[in-house]
């Protein structure tokens, strides 16, 4: 467990470094385009757009997976809340592997997608960056957010297993 935890902090604080890095970035970007189209007129700057989709792409893959440690992903509880005890416990165990099995594979078709740019040697019409500089951030996110949940299933079901059985049915009534 304290293995799982400190792999969880160390796999935030660096999204959370890279997201703060994207956004500014995307923030510097964006703000220049502005600039430019209010007062510069320099025709020479036509990339913005396309590095801050690019930028906004990105912070979007890292942040799902930091949206998933934090549990603030949009859910419909209706039915889950409805659950007490072992029901509880075995809906959410589905949910996660649900989760999992989603996110790797769309890991794996995003890793299929990076190939096919490799190979047909797609290039952004203004930057010329190719485009896998954009899709590889597919695989990465969803591969982390594979992580996450995996992680948190390990982490619940430890944690379920440790505590008595009387707290696990809701106590006594």
């Amino acid at each position: 467990m304290k293995v799982i935890d400190s792999i969880d902090r160390v796999l935030a604080k660096i999204e959370e470094i890279i997201c703060l890095i994207l956004l500014t970035a995307m923030i510097c970007v964006v703000a220049l385009q502005v600039l430019n189209q209010a007062l510069l007129h320099i025709r020479s700057i036509v990339w913005t757009e396309e590095v801050s989709r690019i930028l906004f792409v990105w912070s979007i893959m890292i942040g799902a997976s930091l949206a998933v440690r934090k549990g603030d992903h949009l859910t419909v509880d209706f039915i889950y809340t409805r659950f007490k005890g072992n029901a509880k416990y075995i809906l959410r165990v589905i949910i996660l592997l649900i989760c999992i099995v989603t996110c790797a594979y769309i890991t794996r078709s995003g890793v299929f997608l990076v190939q096919t740019n490799i190979k047909r040697g797609n290039f952004f019409g203004v930057t010329l960056w190719p485009t896998w500089v954009a899709s590889v951030s597919v695989p990465i996110g969803f591969g982390l957010m594979t992580i996450r949940y995996i992680m948190i299933l390990i982490k619940e079901s430890v944690e379920r297993f440790r505590k008595p059985a009387i707290e696990q049915e809701g106590g006594q009534n």
